[in-house]
Order: C-alpha cells, then structure tokens, then sequence
C-alpha cells in the first residue's frame, strides 16, 4: 500500500486529495448548518454567552450557517473539478486555502477593530492541517509533479494526523474545576 502512494501517478494523488478535501468542506457543511448549537457550544467553544444573550447567539449561529453555505459550495466545486476537470485540480488546492488566508488578512485589518475570540476554536488544529496540506499538495504539484507522491507519504500524512489528533484533543478536553471555584 505505501509503495502504491509513492508510485502511483501525481494527477490521480492531487485528484485525490481534491476529492478528499470535497468530503472535508461537505462535512464541515454539515457542522456548520445542520449542527450548528452542537459545532458552536462543543467544537468552537463559543458559545452560549454569559450571561445568555439570545440575539448574539443566534447572531454568531447565523454567520456560521453562512459557512455552511459556503462549504457546500467549496465541496462541490472541488468534487466536480476532480472528477470532470482533473487538470485543475493543483490550481484548485492552491486557491481555496489562499482565500481562506486573504479572509483572515481582511479581517485583522485595523479599520475592522477585530479583538479576537475568547473561543477555544479547536477546529483551527483540523483546518490548519487540511489547508496545509492542500495547499502545498498543490503547490508541489505546479513546480514539479515528481515531488507529490513523497509529499505526500512522508509530510502530509502525518499532518493530517497530527492536526486530528490535537482537534480531537480539543473537542473533548472538559473544562474541570479548579480549588478557588
């Protein structure tokens, strides 16, 4: 099997890895539209408010679910280039998580007076390790196909378990009670 990876051709592990990431967005989808109270209160640990402000909970639910939209989207576009339009598929790998990063940019602009979160936001170990890992699949692709299949035994692999491991950690990290409560 990891002789497989090493050997097999550089279009079908990039097609590969689109269609994985088209399986990642539709689940986070999901999570993010379907699940959203359970994806808010146990994964980005954000909500409720203290003391419970309904406005602003279903405020912050709404923006998410808009994510939802989003990853439905992302999803099936990547599933279709990968399956009808594979000689995009590097591009693609390349441009979703450079958006992702130029929204972030955006939003630590100074006009924007972004303060942070107090959220624990454990879905940043799983989105750190995907887009990663996207991104430089891509990347290695576009300067030299030869260099995927290693890529991608030898980096991304642990990357991806790494970064689940450290979000499975997260979600299920419980919050206990110290001596001064």
């Amino acid at each position: 099997m990891f002789g497989t990876i090493l050997q097999a051709e550089p279009l079908d592990l990039v097609r590969g890895m689109l269609i994985g990431a088209a399986v990642m967005d539709t689940l986070r989808g999901i999570m993010h539209s379907w699940f959203v109270r359970h994806a808010a209160t146990n994964i980005f640990k954000g909500i409720p408010t203290t003391p419970p402000n309904i406005d602003a909970d279903n405020n912050f639910m709404t923006v998410m679910a808009a994510f939802g939209y989003s990853n439905f989207q992302t999803g099936a576009l990547n599933l279709s280039i990968a399956l009808f339009a594979p000689h995009l598929a590097a591009p693609a790998l390349v441009i979703f998580p450079s958006c992702l990063a130029l929204a972030m940019v955006g939003l630590y602009m100074p006009w924007n007076e972004y303060q942070g979160s107090p959220a624990e936001k454990n879905g940043k170990y799983m989105m750190g390790g995907y887009l990663t890992v996207c991104f430089l699949t891509g990347t290695f692709y576009l300067i030299d196909p030869s260099l995927v299949g290693t890529w991608f035994f030898y980096y991304a692999v642990p990357i991806i378990c790494i970064s689940m491991g450290l979000f499975f950690r997260g979600v299920n990290r419980v919050k206990t009670k110290t001596r001064s409560e």
